[in-house]
């Protein structure tokens, strides 16, 4: 295989990736949906590797970042979001870490309608 025939191959798979990952933000915004009918919370955030380009795969988890969650419905939120992207997912509560800003500067929001 000649080098451009290469470069290629992997161009056409990290364009692939990254609408898959444009794809799966739509599920988890979905899911979200779904969840906020079962747990109340004003935002939610997507944060780290599926807010950046080209770096979201297959074996990657989900960090989401609520605000307005009551704490005691974390885990539940985490198992219902777990069950319906069929990955794992991280949570916190926005209130409570100190990376709060970055997260709002970078995220990707999710809003009540």
């Amino acid at each position: 295989m000649g080098l451009e025939l290469i470069k290629s191959i992997y161009e056409r798979k990290a364009e692939e990736r990254e609408r898959a990952r444009g794809k799966f933000i739509k599920s988890v915004f979905d899911a979200l949906k779904k969840l906020a009918g079962e747990a109340y919370f004003r935002e939610a955030y997507l944060f780290g590797s599926v807010t950046k380009p080209y770096q979201f795969g297959e074996a990657s988890d989900v960090d989401i970042a609520f605000e307005g969650l009551d704490p005691e419905k974390l885990f539940f939120s985490v198992g219902f979001l777990d069950r319906e992207l069929g990955r794992e997912v991280n949570a916190v509560l926005l209130e409570n870490i100190p990376f709060r800003e970055k997260i709002l500067r970078e995220g990707i929001k999710w809003k009540r309608n």
